[in-house]
């Protein structure tokens, strides 16, 4: 799949909307648009087979889901 071709798929859309409409609310502060991109492509699969060791397989799972409550739990503009 070309990279045009990722982001017309039904799917991707609706993550990315769905996505977006989380940061929107969450975090009206930041792109929306480009965050909810920024995450969706962490799951990349080469990106998933690196950074996923054999015996830590839920390492990934883990750091998408902190990096995403560390998005939406930080401060609006990023300072304490």
């Amino acid at each position: 799949m070309t990279c045009s071709q990722e982001y017309a798929d039904p799917s991707y859309r609706f993550w990315h909307r769905h996505l977006g409409s989380l940061f929107a609310t969450g975090r009206p502060d930041l792109d929306a648009d480009f965050v909810a991109h920024a995450l969706l492509a962490v799951f990349d699969g080469d990106l998933i087979r690196r950074t996923t060791p054999p015996d830590d397989p839920r390492r990934f799972t883990r750091s998408v889901q902190s990096m995403a409550m560390a998005l939406l739990d930080a401060p609006p503009g990023g300072h304490a």
